[in-house]
C-alpha cells in the first residue's frame, strides 16, 4: 500500500510539474507574440517615415531611417523563429500532460482503493491509541496505589527508628553511669602508675649519674694509659726505625737488596699473622660448634627421659642418637697441619695469591660453620616431632619418619662440602599434598648473580627474580648474605606476601667493592618449605692469556730459504699486560729457576747475589725499560713456583737448556715486546732461515708483567 500510495504521489507530482511547464511554455508564447506586435507596428511607422522624408528628399534621413528599418526587420525575423520554437515546445507539452493525464485516469480505481486502505489504516491506528491511553491510565493508577504503599511502609518504619532510637538513649545513658565509673577507676591506676614511673625514672636519673661519673672516671683513666702507649709507640717506631736503618745498612753494606729482603719479611710477618687469626678464628667456632653439639646431646637425653616415663608399646623403637654425625663434624672440624707451601715459607718469595687463596678459605670455612648451626636447628625440630605426646597415633609412621629425619644429619658434613663447592643449599626432598618436591622451593633468574671484572669504587647493581616452583603457596624471607660479602653485597627486598605457584618476586644487589679480590657468597632466604640459597660470585679483572700453539714446526726445509710462522697470542680477561717474548739464547725462565731452586737450597745470601745479577742480564738485554719491574716480578716468582710446588722442574729445566740451538737460524719478527690489551690478539712472527743442514731446536718463552700470569713456554 505504502509503495504503491508513493508511485501515485510521484506520479501527481509530475502532472502538476507539466502542468507548470505548459503554464510557463503559454506565457512565453504570449510575450513573443506581443514582441512581434510591438515590432510590426514600429515598422509600419518607419516605413512611413521613410516615405515622408524621401519626399522632403532628405537622404541622411533615409539613410538613417532605412538602416533601423532592417535592424527592425532582423529582430522581428528571430522573434517570429523563437515564436516558431516555443509553440512547437508548447505543443509537446500539452502533448505529455494529456499522456499524464491520461495515465492519471487509468490509476484512478487503485487511487479510490488506496483511499480506502489508508482510512482502515488511519482508523487502526486510532484503536490502538485509544488502548495504549488506557494502559497507561492503569498503569498510572498502579503506581499511585505504590506510591501510597511506599509512604505508609516509610512511616512504619519511621515509628519503628524512633522507638529504637529511643532505646538506644536509654541504653548510652546507662551505659556511660558505667563508664564513668570504670573511667574514675582507670584514672586512679594511671596516676598510681604516673607515680611509680616518677620514682622509677628518678632512680633511673641517679643510675646515670652515677654511670656518667664513672665513665668520666674510666675516661680521664683511659686518656692517661693512651698517652702513656703513645708515647711508648713512639719510643718504639724510633727504635724500629733505628734498626730498620741499621739492617738496611749491614745488608746494602753486604750486597743484598734491602727493599726487597724487607718487603719479603714484612709479607711473611702478615701471613703469619693472618693464619694466627685465621686458627683463632677457627678454634672459636669448633668450640662453640662443639658446645652446642653437647647441648643438642643433653637435650635429647632429658627428652628421653621424660618420654620414658609415659609407656609405649614394644613396636616403637627408639630414636638413634646422632653420634655418628657429631663424630664426622668434629673429625672435619679437627685442626689440621700447615700446607707445604707455609712450611717453605721463609725460604721462598710469596706470591699474593696465597694470601687471596687463604682469606678466601677462611671465608669457606665461616659459611660451613655457619650453616651447621642450621642444620642441627631442623635436626632438632625433627627430632622433637618424630615422637608424638600421646602414643598410639604415629605408632605405625614412626619408624619411617625417624629414617627420612636420621639421614640428613648422618650426612650432613657432606652436604655443606658439595653445597660449597656447586654454589647451591641442598635441601632434602619434602612432600607436599602427595607430590615430591626435590631441590628449592624458589629458583633465581639468574641462577648465579656474577659480577664480573669489577673495579673497586664503582657501584654494580643487579636485578634478580625469585620464582615459587613448590606445589603450594609459598613467602620468602631475607635472612642475610655470607660473612665474606657482608660489608660489599646489599639486597634492596620487600617480602611479597604470599606467592603461588609459578609467581615471582624481584629483589636488586648492590655491589660495592672496595678491595680487589675475588669473592664468592650466598644470599641466604627462608620459605615455609625450608631454607634456601642464591650463589653470588664476584671476579675482579683478570688477564687469561694463551696461545693458539705450543709447537711450531717449519716443516722440511732449503738451506738459504727463510721460512715464518706466526704464534697468536690472546688476552681474553679484562686486564692488560705488558710481555716480552726471549729465547733460550736470552737465559731462559727455565734456567733461571734452576739457578734460583739451586741458591735457595743452599744459602739466602748466595740465592739473593746469584738472583740479582742474573736479573741484571736479562735487564741489560732488553731493549724496552718499561718491562723492567714486569721481567723482575714474572722471574722471582717463577722462581719460587719451581722451588715450592715441584722439585722434579729443575732436571727437565736443564735439559731444555741443554738442546742444541743456533741463534742465528732461528730469530724473532718486529713484534718482540709491548702490551696487550683487554681482549686483544697480537700475531708474534718467527723467522726460520737455515744456513746449516739438518734438525734445529729451540725454546721460546713469553713472560708477563701480571703478577698472577704465568710464563707461557
Amino acid at each position: 500500500m505504502f509503495k504503491l500510495r508513493r508511485n501515485l504521489d510521484q506520479l501527481d507530482c509530475f502532472h502538476r510539474q507539466k502542468e507548470r511547464d505548459v503554464l510557463k511554455a503559454r506565457e512565453e508564447l504570449k510575450l513573443r507574440r506581443h514582441n512581434i506586435e510591438s515590432l510590426v507596428k514600429h515598422r509600419d511607422n518607419l516605413e512611413r517615415e521613410i516615405e515622408r522624408q524621401r519626399a522632403a528628399d532628405d537622404s541622411v534621413a533615409v539613410f538613417r531611417l532605412r538602416s533601423q528599418h532592417k535592424h527592425l526587420c532582423q529582430e522581428l525575423q528571430s522573434e517570429e523563429e523563437l515564436e516558431g520554437h516555443v509553440n512547437t515546445g508548447l505543443k509537446q507539452q500539452e502533448l505529455v500532460l494529456r499522456e499524464v493525464e491520461v495515465e492519471l485516469a487509468r490509476f484512478s480505481s487503485l487511487r479510490q482503493e488506496v483511499q480506502e486502505e489508508q482510512r482502515v489504516f488511519q482508523a487502526h491506528k486510532n484503536q490502538k491509541a485509544s488502548t495504549r491511553l488506557q494502559q497507561e491510565r492503569k498503569a498510572s493508577q498502579n503506581l499511585q496505589l505504590k506510591m501510597q504503599h511506599l509512604k505508609q511502609k516509610q512511616a512504619a518504619m519511621l515509628k519503628k527508628e524512633e522507638a529504637e532510637c529511643q532505646t538506644k538513649i536509654e541504653e548510652g545513658r546507662a551505659n556511660r553511669k558505667i563508664a564513668a565509673k570504670y573511667l574514675k577507676e582507670t584514672i586512679r591506676r594511671m596516676q598510681r602508675q604516673d607515680a611509680e614511673k616518677q620514682q622509677q625514672r628518678r632512680e633511673f636519673l641517679e643510675k646515670r649519674i652515677q654511670a656518667v661519673n664513672s665513665l668520666k672516671s674510666n675516661i680521664a683513666a683511659t686518656q692517661e694509659s693512651l698517652r702513656v702507649q703513645q708515647s711508648r709507640a713512639r719510643v718504639n717506631a724510633q727504635k724500629e726505625e733505628v734498626r730498620q736503618t741499621q739492617l738496611r745498612e749491614s745488608l746494602e753494606a753486604q750486597g743484598i737488596n734491602s727493599i726487597k729482603h724487607i718487603y719479603q719479611q714484612k709479607q711473611l710477618e702478615e701471613i703469619k699473622r693472618k693464619q694466627a687469626e685465621f686458627e683463632e678464628r677457627q678454634k672459636s667456632k669448633r668450640a662453640e660448634i662443639v658446645a652446642k653439639i653437647l647441648q643438642e646431646e643433653q637435650q635429647v637425653k632429658s627428652r628421653k627421659r621424660q618420654q620414658a616415663l609415659v609407656p609405649k608399646p614394644s613396636t616403637c623403637h627408639k630414636v638413634p642418637l646422632p653420634g655418628r654425625a657429631s663424630e664426622k663434624l668434629l673429625r672435619y672440624l679437627a685442626p689440621r697441619p700447615p700446607s707445604a707451601p707455609v712450611e717453605r715459607a721463609p725460604n721462598q718469595l710469596i706470591r699474593f695469591s696465597d694470601v687471596s687463596s687463604s682469606s678466601s678459605a677462611s671465608s669457606d670455612v665461616e659459611d660451613v660453620e655457619g650453616t651447621v648451626p642450621q642444620e642441627e636447628e631442623h635436626q632438632r625440630l625433627a627430632d622433637s616431632l618424630a615422637e608424638p605426646e600421646f602414643s598410639g597415633l604415629w605408632e605405625q609412621n614412626q619408624e619411617k619418619l625417624q629414617n627420612k629425619k636420621r639421614a640428613p644429619v648422618q650426612s650432613e658434613v657432606k652436604q655443606e662440602e658439595a653445597a660449597m663447592g656447586g654454589g647451591a643449599l641442598n635441601i632434602p626432598a619434602k612432600k607436599v599434598h602427595g607430590t615430591e618436591l626435590k631441590g628449592p622451593p624458589f629458583i633465581s633468574k639468574p641462577e648465579v648473580v656474577f659480577f664480573k671484572d669489577f673495579e673497586v669504587g664503582i657501584i654494580y647493581k643487579k636485578k634478580i627474580a625469585l620464582t615459587n616452583v613448590s606445589y603450594v603457596t609459598n613467602h620468602c624471607k631475607l635472612l642475610g648474605v655470607s660473612a665474606r660479602l657482608k660489608d660489599f653485597l646489599s639486597i634492596s627486598f620487600a617480602p611479597p606476601g604470599s606467592l603461588s605457584t609459578g609467581m615471582s618476586c624481584d629483589m636488586q644487589a648492590v655491589f660495592q667493592p672496595t678491595i680487589n679480590e675475588d669473592l664468592e657468597g650466598e644470599v641466604h632466604f627462608e620459605s615455609a618449605l625450608g631454607p634456601f640459597s642464591v650463589p653470588v660470585r664476584c671476579t675482579i679483572k683478570k688477564c687469561e692469556l694463551e696461545v693458539d700453539s705450543q709447537f711450531l714446526d717449519f716443516g722440511s726445509h732449503v738451506v738459504g730459504q727463510t721460512i715464518s710462522r706466526i704464534i697468536t697470542l690472546t688476552n681474553k680477561g679484562a686486564l692488560a699486560t705488558l710481555f716480552s717474548l726471549n729465547t733460550s739464547s736470552r737465559l731462559s725462565p727455565e734456567t733461571s729457576r734452576v739457578q734460583t731452586a739451586s741458591n735457595v737450597s743452599a744459602n739466602t745470601r748466595q740465592e739473593s747475589q746469584e738472583f740479582s745479577e742474573a736479573l741484571h742480564t736479562v735487564l741489560s738485554d732488553q731493549k724496552s725499560s718499561s718491562l723492567h719491574s714486569a721481567l723482575l716480578s714474572s722471574d722471582a716468582l717463577a722462581g719460587s713456583e719451581a722451588s715450592a710446588t715441584d722439585p722434579e722442574i729443575i732436571p727437565e729445566a736443564c735439559a731444555s737448556s741443554d738442546v742444541h740451538s743456533d741463534p742465528g737460524d732461528i730469530s724473532l719478527g718486529s713484534v718482540r715486546e709491548g702490551e696487550i690489551g683487554p681482549f686483544q690478539s697480537l700475531q708474534l712472527e718467527v723467522l726460520f732461515s737455515p744456513t746449516i743442514p739438518g734438525t734445529v731446536k729451540l725454546d721460546f718463552h713469553i713472560i708477563f708483567s701480571d703478577l698472577t700470569s704465568k710464563p707461557v713456554r
